[in-house]
């Protein structure tokens, strides 16, 4: 994984390995490769689309952000995976596009972990059956230093039964909230396109 505090060294992400401990696998080893040393796949696809980016009109639709995704490497196309609503102005799905139900992790797994952790440092995670984590601040070192993720009382029952029904992110809603900033920015960009759009409707209306 890379290094990034946010969205892979954070308390939910491993507790989502730690379930994957429990229901698929015996062990699971993370290594997060020192920052500007390492190229993963997807930094290519990322160039790609990049590239991409700079020879194409971009528009102001949604479904024109997709197309650009898609024409980016036409021998072999990215897939398109809208989450929970589709990113297209009238809400429809495209044909043949799949949509990806959200699930609000962190109100499920929220009462079972500490609440501070300290994950920046960390280069190797082990993960095993027993909810302690080994830890190195080091990408040679063994995996020594041991990590409490969740309170004392929780067992490995208490993990899988909290996912096995997890709430929806998008239940009540369409869209999350925007902040007023984003909603002034997206009311500025409505006036520069020449035909109503649901999508940016509903997200300024929601």
């Amino acid at each position: 994984m890379n290094n990034a505090v946010g969205t892979n060294k954070n308390r939910f992400v491993f507790a989502m390995l730690q379930h994957l401990c429990l229901t698929e696998f015996d062990s699971v080893e993370v290594v997060f490769p020192i920052v500007g040393h390492s190229f993963l796949p997807i930094d290519r696809s990322f160039s790609i689309i990049e590239k991409r980016k700079k020879v194409q009109d971009r528009g102001g639709k949604p479904e024109d952000w997709t197309n650009l995704v898609k024409l980016a490497r036409p021998s072999q196309p990215f897939q398109i995976l809208h989450v929970e609503h589709p990113l297209t102005s009238a809400l429809h799905p495209e044909e043949n596009s799949e949509i990806i139900r959200i699930i609000d992790f962190k109100s499920a797994l929220a009462p079972l972990l500490n609440s501070r952790l300290y994950l920046q440092q960390a280069r190797r995670v082990i993960f095993r059956r027993n909810l302690i984590h080994l830890m190195s601040y080091s990408l040679n070192d063994p995996c020594n230093q041991e990590v409490q993720l969740f309170r004392n009382a929780v067992s490995e029952q208490d993990l899988i039964n909290a996912l096995n029904d997890p709430p929806l992110a998008y239940e009540d809603r369409l869209f999350l909230p925007l902040p007023s900033a984003a909603v002034s920015s997206t009311e500025q960009l409505m006036r520069y396109i020449d035909q109503p759009v649901n999508f940016f409707e509903s997200i300024v209306n929601n």
